[in-house]
């Protein structure tokens, strides 16, 4: 639409014929992992889970696809030359509310759609990338339209960020780890591999993904979507403090963050929805036995005859 993406504060639409695909957003609003080099991780065979240190923990540069559609194809060219004018671009999508500093990486191929030329630029935002550093408190109780969740971060419950937390969130809270491997060899001169089966049955880490949605005015939107992502930067380096509580099953683990994907992005009649996956990696389990990444809560189980539903 006429005004709603600016390049370099120009309006794209009413220059080039340029607009942005519907379903375009959610590189913008998604936050890369860690760089692997910058998290350290020991993982010892006779124990579960894993030792983090997060202390020099900085995240990964985060790409972001664009898809465009272009009313005049004769002027596609003439907007990606606009592009490789200079190393760097500002780009707004004015109903998002944000602006963002980026390099072009590379573009694809042209497809034409009835009338429309559709592509796609792969960006990769310039300079230091870093989550949001509000410091403004949660709510004191669950936002407006969010119920209490039962899911906390650091002894807060995830509502009260104003975040709702979606169904499918459980099923992942209790898959079961997978099985450390013992120690293993392969002779060629013999068929299938040696295993140590005297080895104690340990379990990794595994990760969890929590299903989120924050649906709000765009100020208030941002207020909830930067206070909640502060909070993820606000502990992660700080050895044992990272801390997921499950309410309804009485369990706490230890815990570091591993990315936030956005799934959904809509912006209409100035409000922002937003759909996302936030990945946390389990490491260790204060507080409670060994086999807790095992179990599943038997308030959850309900038996039909001879099978087992998790409900």
């Amino acid at each position: 639409m006429r005004g709603d993406l600016l390049i370099d504060n120009t309006d794209v639409y009413t220059t080039y014929g340029v607009g942005l695909q519907e379903g375009s957003l959610c590189d913008l609003l998604s936050m890369p992992s860690f760089k692997n080099s910058s998290v350290y991780i020991d993982d010892w065979q006779e124990y579960d889970g894993v030792e983090v240190s997060l202390s020099h923990a900085v995240l990964d540069v985060r790409p972001v696809t664009l898809t465009f559609y272009c009313t005049m194809a004769s002027r596609i060219g003439d907007f990606i030359g606009m592009l490789t004018t200079q190393s760097s671009h500002t780009v707004q999508y004015v109903p998002l509310g944000r602006s963002y500093t980026m390099r072009m990486v590379s573009i694809s191929a042209i497809r034409k759609v009835r009338r429309l030329g559709i592509f796609s630029i792969t960006f990769a935002e310039v300079g230091t990338m870093q989550f949001p550093t509000v410091r403004q408190s949660p709510y004191p109780v669950s936002a407006s339209a969010v119920k209490a969740s039962g899911y906390w971060l650091h002894g807060i419950d995830i509502a009260r960020y104003g975040v709702s937390v979606l169904q499918g969130t459980d099923a992942s809270v209790l898959k079961p780890a997978d099985v450390k491997g013992a120690l293993e060899r392969s002779v060629s001169n013999v068929a299938g591999h040696i295993y140590d089966t005297d080895a104690p049955v340990r379990h990794t880490t595994k990760e969890v993904v929590l299903n989120l949605l924050i649906y709000a005015e765009k100020s208030d939107f941002w207020q909830r979507y930067d206070t909640f992502m502060s909070t993820l930067a606000s502990h992660h380096s700080e050895v044992g403090s990272n801390i997921f509580s499950v309410v309804k099953y009485g369990r706490d683990y230890g815990f570091y963050y591993k990315k936030a994907t956005a799934k959904e992005v809509i912006c209409s009649n100035g409000k922002i929805w937003c759909k996302m996956e936030l990945s946390i990696v389990i490491t260790d389990w204060p507080g409670t036995e060994r086999n807790l990444l095992t179990e599943t809560p038997q308030n959850l189980m309900t038996q039909t005859n001879n099978d087992i539903y998790i409900g």
